[in-house]
């Protein structure tokens, strides 16, 4: 059975390029400060592992103003408000589940951590979960 899934994300200024993938269906796409659905089906097979990728490429240093004192004024950001998958909210799994790898842009060693909502560097944000979703589900409101 085919399941329609959907990402909800936007850009705090202006205009970045995104990548995302679930199980690989690649959609690239230039987000910008409206909301932006991104859709796609994943096959529920029972037993079959899926990977959701997020991926932020081409911001540059331009992207982000500091003062002075090199404190960050103003920094494109991508917010993502919401991930569904046939008309259920399964955002949480982002948000428990998800590990974004990133370097600062080239300006610290790599890191992972925990995924909250907001990518400000180029990197990929990484969820997996199995089918069928709806036991991912339950086992999201019983955590």
């Amino acid at each position: 059975m085919h399941l329609p899934w959907i990402l909800e994300v936007c850009c705090t200024q202006h205009e970045l390029p995104l990548r995302v993938t679930l199980d690989q269906q690649v959609q690239n796409i230039v987000i910008t400060q409206s909301l932006h659905k991104i859709c796609g089906t994943l096959d529920d097979q029972p037993g079959t592992e899926h990977c959701l990728t997020i991926e932020l490429h081409g911001k540059t240093h331009r992207h982000t103003q500091l003062d002075s004192q090199g404190n960050i004024t103003q920094d494109r950001l991508i917010q993502v408000s919401r991930f569904g998958i046939d008309g259920l909210d399964f955002t949480r799994l982002l948000h428990t589940d998800a590990l974004y790898q990133h370097d600062c842009n080239g300006t610290a060693p790599p890191v992972q951590e925990q995924f909250f909502g907001t990518m400000g560097c180029n990197g990929l944000v990484t969820v997996r979960f199995c089918s069928p979703v709806y036991l991912t589900l339950l086992k999201l409101s019983q955590g």
